[in-house]
């Protein structure tokens, strides 16, 4: 996926529905969301590096250019 972009997730299970990847660059994946309380979340990595929102893992596994491979799992 390239930056901007917004994936959808399950509010009830994340506590946010809506994961924003805001930027991406060759050191750094840069992320955020809005959780059903308010709350703002952000966070970014580098390739190979994970970030926490909540129970969702998000884990970049690898940047080409502007694009990056992610994987969400969740976390119990």
């Amino acid at each position: 996926m390239s930056a901007p972009k917004t994936i959808k997730v399950n509010s009830r299970t994340f506590g946010f529905g809506k994961l924003k990847i805001k930027q991406i660059s060759s050191r750094s994946v840069k992320m955020s969301a809005v959780t059903t309380g308010g709350a703002h979340l952000s966070g970014s990595t580098s390739p190979g590096g994970t970030v926490m929102f909540n129970n969702l893992k998000i884990w970049v596994k690898s940047v080409s250019g502007h694009k990056a491979r992610i994987r969400l799992s969740p976390v119990s």
